[in-house]
Formats: C-alpha cells, structure tokens, sequence
C-alpha cells in the first residue's frame, strides 16, 4: 500500500461546552486562562487558495499545551510527558492525520487542572530527632509555589486540641525548628504547615518520645565491701532501668545492672556487693523507653 498524501489541519466540530467548576478556581499563576482559543475554539480562516475554512488554530493550541507539559513537569521535578494529541484514518491511499479542535481545547484545560494542582502546597513531614530528655529536633519541607508562610505546631495532645506554635520559618523549604522547652519521657504530636493565599495546608501529624529524664544520686550505706546506688528518673514509662558501674572514671569496664523502683516511685536503688575495701568506683544510673 503506498501512502500519496498527508494532511495536518483541523477538524471543526461543533459542540457545547460549560466552562467546570475546577476552571473557574485556578491559581492565577496558570496561564491562559480566559483564552479566546478556549472559549471559541473555532474560527474562520482563509487558505492561500481563498478558501475559507473554519478551524481552530492548531499550532498555537499546541504550544499551548506543550507549554504546559513543561511547566508541570517543571513543578513536580520530573521528565516532561509529551501527548500525542493527533489523529489519523486511512482513506483510501491516503493517510489523513488532523488536530481536534474541542479535544485539544479540553486538553488544554485538563492540563491546566493538573498544572494547577502541582502548584498547591504539599507539606512533608520528616521523623523527629530526639535530642534530650526535653529537645527534639523537627524537620519538614514543601513543594508548590506561592508559600508566605510555614512552621510546625505540637501537642501532648494527639488531637492536637491545644496546639503550640514552633518559630515561624518563613516560605522557603525545607523548614526546621527545634523544640527545647519538652518533658522528659513524654510523647508529644506535630506537623508541619505552608500558608499560600492566607491558607494553612498541613502535612502528616507524627509522634516523637523524649528520653527519659534521669539522675545520678550519691551512693549511701557504704561499708568495706558494699554500697547502695541510687538514682531518679523521671518518665511516663519505662522498659529498663538500672546502674552502670566500674573501677574506670569513663566506665569502659562498666557493668549494667537493673534495678527496681523503691515503693512505685520514680526512685531505683541497687546494692552492690562484693566490692574491695579502699577501692574507688564509679557509677551511672540509666532508664530506657
């Protein structure tokens, strides 16, 4: 079969259409918006032969369109996903190929939806870093233009009913902030938030845990070959606790043993035994959530 003739022009079809709702709430960074080409699709043009036709005008609809296959693959920082938007039919010996005009219009709006929606704020929010007994660090960034504002809010609550404020970060991303002002052992709730247009979107709500609080008390009930550790710890929970001890200051031969909290409390005590009268030691007392 050989093919003598090929054609590239548009096809007039007419059609209603009734701009969406989605149309008429883009960001205004979407270009062209209000286009004569998308409200009026089809329009009267005159050949070199003075013909007239009524068509649409195909090549700017189709710049129009790759135009926005770049944009958005810009925004969401992947590979440009061109479309093939012409058709084609064998009549005969020929190949005929033609643009639609209300398919691209469409294809142009669809487009301009997706386009739309790269650019709204998307707030990712990273694990906590605990730093302390009472410090964490928070990180979270956010992709999509137009960010005047972002910070973390956190709770105790998971909720999030009564929500602090972290320090304001500002619109560039990634966002950080550390929190230092937190409980020992305790489990605390945050996100991350962008501001575009006096609008809050937010990311995921996530949980941290701090280290519980502990402290080393001094040894009594001393005798020549016995000694009582004592300690204090302060947490919701824990798993483990006990006393690291050893005859090196930096406890590099240090042994762990666990101990028991005295009456409930938050209190432990262990009594070590064995020990060699005029002897120096050392000791540490830990707790584990």
């Amino acid at each position: 079969m050989s093919y003598t003739k090929q054609y590239f022009t548009a096809v007039f079809l007419l059609a209603g259409f009734q701009m969406g709702t989605a149309q008429v709430e883009l960001d205004e960074q979407v270009p062209y918006q209000g286009d004569t080409l998308l409200i009026n699709p089809n329009q009267a043009r005159e050949t070199a032969d003075g013909d007239v036709l009524m068509d649409c005008d195909w090549p700017t609809m189709m710049s129009m369109i790759r135009d926005l296959e770049d944009r958005i693959a810009g925004e969401t920082e992947t590979d440009t996903v061109y479309g093939v938007y012409v058709s084609g039919a064998v009549v005969g010996t020929s190949l005929r190929m033609w643009y639609d005009c209300l398919v691209l219009r469409d294809s142009i709006e669809a487009l301009q939806v997706i386009y739309d929606e790269a650019l709204a704020p998307r707030v990712t929010v990273d694990a906590a870093v605990i730093l302390s007994d009472i410090s964490a660090a928070l990180s979270a960034s956010f992709s999509g233009s137009g960010i005047s504002a972002s910070g973390f809010k956190w709770s105790s609550d998971a909720d999030m009913s009564s929500s602090n404020d972290g320090n304001a970060t500002g619109g560039t991303s990634p966002i950080v902030d550390t929190l230092t002002t937190l409980d020992p052992g305790k489990t605390y709730y945050f996100t991350a938030f962008a501001t575009k247009d006096n609008e809050d979107l937010y990311g995921d709500t996530l949980s941290l845990l701090t280290r519980p609080g502990i402290t080393t008390d001094a040894a009594d009930e001393l005798a020549a070959d016995a000694a009582t550790l004592n300690g204090t710890f302060s947490a919701d929970s824990i798993t483990a606790q006990g006393f690291v001890w050893g005859e090196q200051l930096d406890l590099s031969d240090g042994a762990s043993v666990s101990a028991d909290t005295t009456g409930g409390s938050t209190a432990i005590e262990y009594v070590l035994t064995g020990l060699t009268g005029g002897t120096a030691g050392y000791f540490s007392a830990f707790a584990t959530n």
